[in-house]
């Protein structure tokens, strides 16, 4: 049988893993808003930075995912990314703007899966924060009944 100091020591664990991937996803979208500049700057070279963006930072953030055991992020990062990126690869090359709608849909849809995944982490990390707070009020709670009973009038 697993002790609860296990699963707490395991669970503190995995929110370390997942603060740290929080602060790179929140510093990390500022990437997505290289799509601005599409407009000062040719599209091919705007979308190799932010292409070359992605292929750099999808493994760390899949260990990350690995690490917290968030496998399920994990599957939902397969299916929603890397599945329109195999799909567009093999689907491959040619010209105009299907080819164009092939190569940015991946890319979409992986900014897309960081915005939410962002989100996500950032709502738990607050409840767990909440909940820690709760736990200390509680435990200081009873600890100040427990140490006034003990106090004897004079």
């Amino acid at each position: 049988m697993v002790s609860p100091e296990f699963i707490l020591a395991s669970r503190e664990e995995d929110e370390y893993f997942l603060e740290k991937l929080h602060y790179w996803l929140k510093w990390g979208s500022g990437s997505a808003s290289m799509v601005v500049a599409l407009f000062w700057i040719p599209y091919g070279m705007v979308l190799m930075v932010v292409n070359f963006l992605a292929v750099i930072f999808a493994p760390y953030l899949l260990v990350r995912l690995v690490q917290a055991r968030r496998f399920k992020a994990v599957a939902v990062f397969v299916i929603v990314v890397l599945l329109p990126f195999a799909i567009s690869r093999i689907v491959g090359a040619g010209g105009g703007m299907s080819f164009f709608f092939l190569s940015v849909f991946p890319l979409v849809a992986y900014y897309f899966y960081l915005w939410i995944l962002t989100m996500q982490i950032g709502e738990y990390l607050t409840q767990q924060r909440a909940i820690r707070k709760m736990d200390y009020d509680r435990a200081t709670k009873q600890l100040m009944k427990t140490s006034s009973d003990q106090i004897l009038p004079l």
